[in-house]
C-alpha cells in the first residue's frame, strides 16, 4: 500500500513539472508573437528567467522588435 502511494506521487509530480509553462507560451504557439512578447516582457520584468530568455530569441530571430 505504502509503495502504491508513493508510486503516485512521483508520477503526478513528474507530470506537474513536466506542464510548466511560461505566461505568453500559448499565445507565442497560436501565432501571436507581439502578444506573446507583451507576456513574456512583464514575466521578464517581474523576474521570470525563462520569460526574459524566450522574448530574447524573439528578438534576436526578428519575429518582434522592442521599441
Amino acid at each position: 500500500m505504502r509503495l502504491n502511494q508513493t508510486i503516485i506521487i512521483l508520477i503526478i509530480s513528474i507530470f506537474v513539472i513536466s506542464c510548466s509553462a511560461t505566461p505568453g507560451d500559448a499565445a507565442y504557439r497560436g501565432g501571436h508573437p507581439v502578444q506573446a512578447a507583451n507576456l513574456y516582457m512583464q514575466g521578464a520584468k517581474l523576474g521570470d528567467s525563462d520569460a526574459a530568455l524566450k522574448l530574447a530569441r524573439m528578438i534576436s530571430e526578428s519575429e518582434v522588435s522592442i521599441s
